[in-house]
């Protein structure tokens, strides 16, 4: 009996070790693969890398577990990495819900212990705050920043307002596991601009770990109904988890830093900036830089069009002093063979003239639907894609994409730039950009476009109009503009 029990002393101590083993196994093993994906090309999901016994034993272990209390989940949703696109006329195998219900799921999928982070412009609308709030209430800690002048007094917001009232009274939650709402009066992390950030972190949904979501997407009804989104997914990349989880814990403290530009890379194809272009490593215009390492002529390797280089644009506003600079090397770059389109909603004035006058391919994705004289659905995204001469590269595919608009309020914002090098994602976001250009949506007229100008002083998403209202507006007496302004440039 002795001996027998010596035994299951010493076999209980083995197991023991191999699961702590396994477990710290198991992590590493997901660390490495994703800084192994990283290194060797894009990919959104994590590698499937083959893992030793312990590690598959912790595997195992832990996905039996996670099935186990994935049943109170009321989803079960497997995520999947890459980029996702929304058509509000349900066009081309797109559908307006394409994001909503990608992040919509994701959050249905957590249990107890998970944790949601949210940075967005703006929460508004019962899908996702109902799922914020069930979240909450089974036990999953939910984070959202948003910007105040989208939830105060004088802006009530009754979907924001349920979801503070039902964070309440969470005291017996460790301090790390509490839901919350902050609201910055500016960007987060400067003293200007706005909070324009978007992206959706998960540390642990179903069997996968480490989500990130971002793009021009905010968590909105609007954003799925009214706007063309994109939205970006990472699924079992800790180092891209990690980076924005950061910039997430600076923008909760709602302080001026001084050196709030961020950036950070993982491997040799993917790169992240955050804004406010504000401190260290913030010179000139970023935007103006990145156009300024294309060359229009050179491209090899099947990349461009007849050796010219292919710049497809979906830029949602293009505005003031900053707009018109970038104006004026869009057209260098036509004059110099670049192949380009652009797609957008609302271009200053001048902007517009001078794109114009230099034979720039653009259409505006901005239509009024019920004739009042206010655009209501409209372009919302925030894209560059490049395929041919970058930066030296004669075969170069990047893309770049998230929420800055190209004015000057973006560069005092909280925002994330990507930049993806990547064959597969550079021509998802050609392709459908081009199929936007060329398949405007039929049920428009043809007396949508109109001139804008704003002043310098103007906020993104509140700009304040001195002219170039359409003659239909002017009669009613409204801001053709107002609803982009009121929903989120």
């Amino acid at each position: 009996m002795r001996i027998l029990r010596l035994v299951l002393v010493v076999l209980a101590a083995v197991g023991l070790v191999v699961s702590l083993d396994g477990g710290a196994s198991f992590a590493t093993s997901l660390t490495t693969a994703a800084s192994a994906t990283a290194s060797t090309g894009v990919s959104a999901d994590e590698t499937g890398g083959k893992l030793s016994a312990r590690s598959s034993t912790a595997t195992a272990t832990t996905t039996t577990a996670r099935t186990t209390v994935a049943r109170k989940a009321p989803d079960n949703y497997k995520v999947k990495g890459g980029v996702k696109f929304n058509e509000p006329y349900d066009r081309n195998k797109h559908h307006w819900y394409n994001i909503r219900r990608h992040i919509l799921r994701t959050i249905n999928s957590t249990v107890k212990g998970d944790h949601i982070r949210i940075a967005s412009w703006n929460v508004r609308g019962k899908p996702y705050t109902d799922a914020l709030i069930k979240a909450h209430k089974r036990g999953v800690s939910v984070g959202v920043i948003m910007d105040w002048g989208n939830a105060n007094p004088d802006a009530p917001n009754p979907d924001v307002a349920r979801m503070v009232k039902a964070f309440k009274g969470d005291g017996k939650r460790k301090p790390a596991d509490r839901s919350f709402v902050v609201k910055c009066h500016s960007s987060c992390r400067h003293a200007h601009g706005i909070a324009h950030s978007k992206f959706f972190l998960f540390d642990h949904v179903g069997s996968k770990r480490w989500i990130t979501m971002y793009g021009s997407n905010n968590a909105t009804d609007v954003a799925a109904k009214d706007q063309w989104n994109d939205l970006f997914t990472f699924a079992g990349n800790r180092s891209v988890y990690n980076g924005f989880l950061s910039v997430f814990k600076q923008m909760k403290k709602d302080k001026n830093h001084p050196n709030a530009y961020r950036h950070f890379s993982v491997g040799d194809k993917l790169t992240f900036n955050f804004y406010p272009y504000r401190g260290t490593g913030a010179t000139g215009d970023p935007d103006l830089q990145r156009l300024k390492q294309i060359r229009c002529t050179g491209a090899t390797g099947g990349a461009g069009w007849n050796g010219h280089t292919k710049v497809r644009l979906a830029q949602d506003a293009l505005l003031g002093d900053r707009g018109q600079k970038i104006a004026k090397r869009l057209v260098q770059m036509k004059k110099n063979g670049c192949d380009i389109r652009l797609i957008y909603a609302l271009l200053g004035g001048n902007v517009r003239k001078i794109l114009v006058a230099g034979g720039v391919h653009m259409l505006q994705y901005s239509y009024d639907r019920n004739r009042d004289g206010m655009y209501d659905i409209y372009l919302h995204m925030k894209s560059m894609a490049i395929s041919g001469v970058f930066r030296g590269q004669t075969d170069a595919r990047v893309v770049f994409n998230g929420t800055a608009n190209w004015t000057s309020v973006a560069l005092a914002s909280d925002e994330v730039v990507a930049k993806i090098e990547s064959r597969a994602v550079t021509a998802q976001y050609i392709n459908w950009i081009d199929y936007l250009f060329n398949h405007r949506p039929g049920s428009w007229g043809p007396d949508n476009l109109a001139d804008v100008t704003t002043t310098s002083a103007g906020i993104e998403g509140r700009q304040v109009l001195d002219n170039g209202w359409t003659l239909f507006a002017k009669q009613k007496k409204v801001d053709p503009y107002a609803i982009m302004k009121q929903e989120g440039l």
